[in-house]
């Protein structure tokens, strides 16, 4: 901060310079997170889909750790802090194995791949990945159509591996509940990969833009068709069936048993018992923590419940009726300050940081961490160094762009799902937000169509003038689907038409922080996002 490694001071007027943050403003920021103050420093994910963010994770770090942050109560720091967290104690409340869809062990492959293979289980997915090889997403569709990617190990884990550069073959995309050809970027480049390889197969219980581009889309049910249960730390949640398909959708685990069948496998031996008996499996063996620490059966289930469902059980006692945990939708730990489920992250390493060291090399909190500057540099996709401490990554301004677009959330739709939705459409028409004297300067009104233009693609949005967003900067309202003419440009909106598919860095995405050029659209008229849709052509 006092500039003593690269002689710049970082002072506020420094900082405000880049930001556009007042100093006054940042100033009292700084002072708001000092000692004095007991402070959750939560943010989101948005800063991290920026080109040059590789350090944003150091950095946040560092503030906490000066401010004292964390290890005591009323204080903590991290990514999204909403309903959970990465230390956020034991579960309160914890379900029963279903004995549905988890022993794909028995399972013998019909191939033997060449790479090792590692499995790792996320939740209740039993995950299986080629050790030492990964396509960086931006790298995605240059891999189908150019046969060429650099491989740097999977970051899952930290499997990382001296970047390299390999050849491929791809005549396959298989997806499930994908929106590459939406969120991911180059989707200029992902519709020619779609087109070129030899087949495309989708699965998705909404037809996304993935699925416009396949040859065949297995259609699933939702999850307000089918009965569940979902639990966060403290709370169970209990999912009713409240429509009914009226297509061809069925059950994810039905789509595998048939694929399982035509692969020559037996579905019983990753599917041992119904889906009803897996659901009753879960709510019988759920348990609930009690001030004790110990865990107790949660549900109350009598033979009438068992005859129910039509399954086999036993009769048992808990703390609710299964009939009324139903009827209720959810059931919830009681709270209160000071009660026995507190749980305050990594209060052991402060009370005794010698008894509870932390798993870096040094026991503690690496602000100058040298193992993180050799695996970024390990990595570097354009051979960016950077430091073992973190610092702010100028990223340069190419001559031909004017502009930073950001992809802000928009009411309209939840990452991919509903932005087809004509209604939604009609409701929430995603207009290009730019600020009032940068439409002024480009001889831009309210209401009139703008082209934005990268290095990547183009697209046409209709324009909302505002002051609420900065000078310099532009807001693309996030969930667009693409829509392209005859001459490459999208007239839906897309963000991710503009974000490029060259890595830089450790390969974050920009969709954040793209360099664009907007200028007034005179060509012709732009229809409202309400008077088109997406439509799937399907055939027998």
């Amino acid at each position: 901060m006092l500039g003593q490694y690269d002689g710049i001071p970082k002072t506020a007027s420094w900082a405000s310079a880049i930001c556009g943050t007042p100093e006054s403003t940042i100033t009292e920021f700084a002072r708001t997170v000092g000692k004095q103050d007991n402070v959750v420093m939560s943010h989101g994910y948005a800063a991290a889909r920026c080109s040059g963010s590789e350090d944003i994770p150091q950095l946040f770090l560092t503030i906490a750790c000066m401010g004292g942050h964390m290890g005591k109560p009323g204080n903590c720091y991290g990514p999204l802090w909403v309903d959970g967290s990465g230390c956020g104690g034991p579960a309160l409340v914890k379900l029963g194995k279903g004995g549905d869809g988890w022993d794909v062990s028995s399972c013998v492959p019909l191939c033997s791949p060449d790479e090792k293979v590692v499995v790792r289980e996320t939740g209740s997915n039993i995950i299986r990945t080629a050790a030492d090889d990964n396509v960086n997403g931006l790298e995605l569709y240059n891999a189908v159509l150019d046969g060429r990617y650099s491989n740097v190990g999977i970051c899952w884990g930290g499997q990382w591996r001296p970047i390299e550069e390999r050849e491929c073959d791809i005549h396959l995309i298989w997806g499930e509940f994908s929106s590459a050809l939406r969120a991911g970027a180059d989707i200029l480049r992902g519709i020619e990969a779609f087109k070129k390889v030899d087949f495309v197969v989708m699965r998705d219980h909404v037809p996304k833009m993935d699925c416009v581009y396949a040859d065949i889309v297995l259609p699933l049910a939702g999850r307000q068709q089918q009965e569940s249960l979902g639990t966060r730390r403290e709370e169970v949640c209990y999912y009713s069936v409240v429509a009914s398909p009226d297509d061809e959708a069925k059950p994810n685990r039905w789509v595998n048993e048939q694929l399982l069948e035509r692969l020559g496998y037996d579905p019983a031996q990753v599917y041992p018992v119904s889906p009803q008996q897996a659901l009753y499996n879960q709510m019988a063996g759920a348990t609930v923590m009690n001030e004790k620490g110990e865990y107790e059966t949660l549900f109350t289930i009598t033979q009438s419940d068992i005859d129910e469902m039509g399954v086999e059980g036993a009769p048992q006692e808990g703390k609710i009726g299964l009939s009324e945990f139903k009827e209720k939708g959810i059931y919830t730990v009681e709270r209160k300050a000071g009660d026995a489920f507190t749980h305050i992250g990594l209060a052991d390493f402060f009370a005794d940081p010698d008894a509870n060291p932390l798993p870096s090399a040094s026991g503690k909190f690496e602000l100058f961490c040298q193992a993180k500057a050799e695996t970024f540099n390990m990595i570097s996709f354009d051979g960016r160094t950077f430091k073992p401490y973190p610092i702010y990554s100028e990223q340069t301004k190419p001559e031909a762009y004017r502009f930073r677009c950001f992809s802000p959330h928009y009411p309209r739709s939840a990452g991919s799902t509903y932005s087809n939705v004509l209604t939604l459409r009609e409701a929430w028409p995603a207009p290009l937000l730019l600020n009032s004297k940068d439409a002024e300067n480009l001889g831009i009104s309210d209401g009139d169509v703008a082209h934005i233009s990268s290095a990547a693609g183009s697209i046409l949005r209709k324009v909302c003038v505002t002051s609420l967003i900065m000078e310099g900067t532009a807001g693309l309202p996030n969930g667009c689907w693409p829509k392209i003419d005859e001459e490459g440009i999208d007239r839906g909106g897309c963000g991710s038409t503009l974000i490029g598919g060259k890595p830089s860095g450790m390969g974050v995405t920009g969709h954040n922080n793209v360099w664009v050029n907007i200028e007034k659209w005179e060509d012709d008229e732009l229809d409202e996002d309400c008077e088109w849709q997406s439509v799937i052509q399907a055939s027998a």
